[in-house]
């Protein structure tokens, strides 16, 4: 990417202020869940306007590093990251 990519993207980078007490796993998955639902919505809308199926799930899942490798200790990590998105139910 160079300094083209700006003038065909538009791209919007946004921060949130997380207090200290909300630095945990729980808040980062709400905050995820969150986003997804607007991805989800946005895509919907975007399918009955131009009769297309949409195709995202409608919950996102998470799974940890440490979970993908106890579950799958003789693949590598870039083939456990493509495991995952096979296995899981549409």
């Amino acid at each position: 990417v160079d300094f083209t990519h700006s003038l065909y993207v538009d791209q919007f980078d946004w921060e949130k202020h997380i207090t200290a007490e909300d630095r945990n796993v729980d808040y980062l998955q709400n905050t995820v869940r969150a986003i997804y639902k607007a991805v989800v919505d946005t895509e919907k809308e975007v399918a009955k306007k131009f009769g297309v199926e949409p195709v995202l799930p409608e919950d996102i899942t998470f799974i940890s590093s440490d979970q993908g490798l106890k579950e799958y200790p003789d693949a590598t990590p870039k083939e456990r990251e493509n495991i995952y998105p096979d296995a899981t139910p549409k």
